[in-house]
């Protein structure tokens, strides 16, 4: 059972946990949270989370929580000067880009921030002279990561 610690607190988590307990005493148990890992663009280069940190960005989306995109960046020290939120599953059209670009440029932005769902919609590595970067997120194992691998492994196919 994977627990999602970023969005369940611990007294939560606990009785879930007893619950799944009283009817499977041998699961295993795992903790884990949503992690920004690295960044990407759209041609496949990869920088890490911090090669934007304390530099002046902005942020947008189209995610059904904008805010939590939002979060996302202030933890990683970016300076959000401008943030634009689309609708979600948003297919971008030329003016949205050149609305952007154009926040950037009010905001002397050094380069645009999305997450990894928009920027394979975009295509695009630059806007104007502004590189755009997603932020690739991915699980962290807080607990029982051991356990997962050790029922996992018999699975796979022998080499």
């Amino acid at each position: 059972v994977l627990s999602r610690a970023d969005l369940v607190d611990e007294a939560e988590r606990r009785r879930i946990h007893n619950v799944v307990r009283k009817h499977n005493s041998t699961a295993p148990w795992c903790d884990v949270r949503h992690a920004p890992l690295r960044l990407l663009n759209s041609r496949g280069e990869e920088r890490p989370l911090d090669h934007l940190h304390g530099k002046r960005i902005v942020g947008f989306c189209g995610l059904g929580n904008p805010e939590g995109f939002r979060r996302t960046m202030a933890g990683c020290g970016y300076d959000v000067a401008a943030f634009e939120e689309f609708p979600d599953h948003h297919n971008y059209q030329r003016a949205d880009l050149d609305r952007l670009s154009a926040s950037a440029a009010g905001v002397g932005a050094e380069a645009l921030v999305c997450t990894h769902k928009d920027l394979v919609k975009i295509q695009a590595d630059r806007l104007q002279d502004r590189p755009i970067w997603a932020i690739v997120v991915g699980l962290e194992f807080l607990s029982g990561e051991a356990a997962l691998v050790e029922k996992l492994t018999p699975l796979l196919p022998s080499e």
